[in-house]
């Protein structure tokens, strides 16, 4: 564990500064209660981007995600927050509704911008791989750290397999808010992109839009209780567009498409901020790759 006094996307230093209480959950299976309680939110007055300045190591990390949203992991939660029963954990990431229209929105925005459906595509962080849209017929991987099983006809990689490949397309969906260093994460996932490769990032938008807000109190009231609007639990990040694009730009990417987006979850409505991202440098494309 690290306390972080530096802007994790963009190194500023100057800070709007708020007291946040550590979920219990997190305390007890990240830091194994060995933490205190509090800790602070900072909004980075440079990028605009907000994070909790307690940042988890490798160790820690893996504690939170290993056999991530399984039963024991489950279990463990629903003693601290009584609301995160199992038939709700079922629910988040697991239901038809949420596959869907999660994989018919991806669907539409590759082909809005010309995107063939038979690249190779990499889920990055993907937990099994199923929010690769099935409509997708290229080779389908998936690289995560949870250690949990992937879905039939894509293929499960290692770090270490990872290395020396690229591909035409690299899924990162709901994984930069988990991360302690995005701009370290960014990189990596930089590197097994070609000149041409496309990168489709998604999250949460926990911070620009009042309607996301008043889902994100409600679920909190009814997971922990009624408690200060800002407590540190898994989303340890919070960006918007405008920080977004500076961690693009940190990282050698530009944005192609970028902005927010309500979806129906099946257990909620959400908004969602995208983006559709590429390296700055043009690059002469392979014929299954998209033309800006």
């Amino acid at each position: 564990m690290k306390i972080e006094n530096r802007c994790p996307v963009c190194g500023g230093e100057s800070f709007a500064a708020y007291t946040a209480p550590i979920a219990p959950f997190v305390r007890d299976r990240m830091f194994q209660n060995a933490c205190e309680a509090e800790c602070l939110l900072l909004h980075c007055i440079k990028c605009n981007f907000r994070f909790f300045n307690v940042r988890p190591d490798a160790l820690e990390m893996s504690r939170q995600y290993d056999d991530y949203r399984g039963m024991e992991y489950q279990q463990q939660r629903e003693r601290h927050e009584p609301g995160y029963t199992r038939e709700f954990n079922q629910l988040i990431g697991n239901n038809a509704t949420e596959i869907k229209n999660r994989g018919n929105f991806l669907k539409q925005l590759l082909e809005k911008n010309n995107v063939p459906g038979d690249v190779s595509v990499l889920d990055y962080g993907g937990n099994d791989g199923r929010f690769i849209p099935e409509q997708m017929t290229g080779e389908k991987y998936c690289y995560d750290i949870s250690g949990n099983a992937i879905i039939a006809g894509v293929t499960k990689l290692s770090r270490q397999e990872l290395s020396g490949k690229t591909f035409d397309l690299v899924l990162l969906a709901h994984v930069l808010e988990h991360v302690p260093y995005p701009k370290e994460l960014m990189e990596e996932v930089v590197s097994v992109m070609s000149p041409s490769s496309l990168l489709y990032i998604e999250l949460p938008d926990e911070v620009s839009l009042p309607f996301f807000q008043s889902c994100k109190k409600a679920l909190r009231n009814v997971l922990l209780g009624p408690k200060e609007n800002a407590v540190m639990h898994e989303h340890i990040n919070q960006f918007t567009v405008s920080s977004l694009r500076n961690l693009l730009g940190e990282t050698g990417l530009r944005a192609i498409s970028i902005g927010t987006k309500r979806l129906d979850l099946g257990w909620m409505e959400v908004n969602i901020l995208y983006c559709l991202s590429r390296k700055s440098e043009p690059a002469v494309l392979s014929d299954k790759n998209v033309s800006a």
